[in-house]
């Protein structure tokens, strides 16, 4: 009834074992049932499970403006979020204490986004079977030269004005039909001071995890190539695509379809809302 993984819970396996098998049951109950009662005992609800750079920003602030209290990694890189999914994707899945700790990231949060969430939705469903996970829509061209741009130089004045401009219009299309916010949740707010403030990741296994690098993308190595005026090997760019592709149609295939929605922002808030349980803002 509860996650025996928690400081909490194994402390009190380890009391229970001096008493009476009866106080014991009792007592077990009781605290299962008080579980249940904390927001992240059945674990995360919600996993956005699109590749970085395909809306992970506008989620964060959409969560934000319904309510739900979400983990976007990459604005909270500084609390070392990403490090203990990374160590456990980068052990390919064989790191059973990675992943007790992994989960454990997302307590007090009922969303998360960004890599290497995204490719946690198999364990994020057998945790919480009753899970649900958004992709965004996003072509794979589009999405790649979106990751390019994101990795320009600061001084990249143009990059700075594409990156803006993009997250604005995703919220924008979101927003449609539905009146301006006038005024934002902490959560929007705090998103829009971070944006774009992108850190580099402290240990291997986060590095492995950063960029994508796990498909196979090389997104600052051929941004550095292309500052150079050297032209980037094309196998590296269509093995990150088809890395992206698959990524995507493993998702459609493993979660149900009940539980996924494959979100256009262009559709505005209508079936974002309705499939979180939430009013049209």
């Amino acid at each position: 009834l509860f996650r025996s993984r928690t400081p909490i819970a194994s402390a009190f396996v380890l009391r229970t074992r001096t008493m009476a098998p009866s106080l014991q049951h009792n007592l077990i109950l009781l605290i299962g049932i008080l579980a249940c009662l904390r927001p992240d005992a059945l674990g995360l609800e919600v996993l956005d499970v699109g590749a970085p750079r395909t809306g992970s920003q506008t989620l964060y602030q959409a969560f934000g403006i319904l309510g739900i209290p979400s983990l976007h990694s990459g604005y909270s890189i500084k609390q070392g979020v990403r490090k203990a999914c990374s160590e456990y994707v980068a052990a390919c899945g064989n790191n059973a204490s990675a992943l007790d700790d992994c989960l454990d990231t997302f307590h007090g949060y009922q969303a998360a986004m960004d890599e290497p969430f995204h490719l946690l939705y198999e364990e994020v469903l057998h945790d919480n079977p009753n899970a649900k996970f958004v992709l965004p829509i996003s072509t794979p061209e589009h999405w790649y030269q979106s990751y390019l741009n994101y990795l320009a130089t600061p001084e990249d004045l143009e990059h700075k004005e594409s990156q803006e401009s993009q997250e604005s219009q995703g919220l924008g299309l979101l927003q449609m039909n539905v009146g301006s916010k006038s005024n934002a949740s902490s959560q929007t707010q705090e998103a829009s001071r971070l944006s774009g403030r992108a850190l580099l990741p402290k240990s291997e296994a986060e590095q492995k995890c950063y960029a994508c690098k796990n498909w196979g993308c090389e997104f600052t190595q051929e941004r550095l190539l292309m500052a150079l005026g050297v032209v980037p090997d094309p196998a590296i760019k269509r093995r990150c695509l088809a890395n992206y592709q698959r990524h995507v149609d493993r998702v459609q295939e493993v979660i149900p379809k009940a539980q996924l929605l494959v979100f256009n922002f262009s559709d505005g808030w209508g079936p974002l809302a309705e499939f979180l349980g939430k009013p049209v803002p």
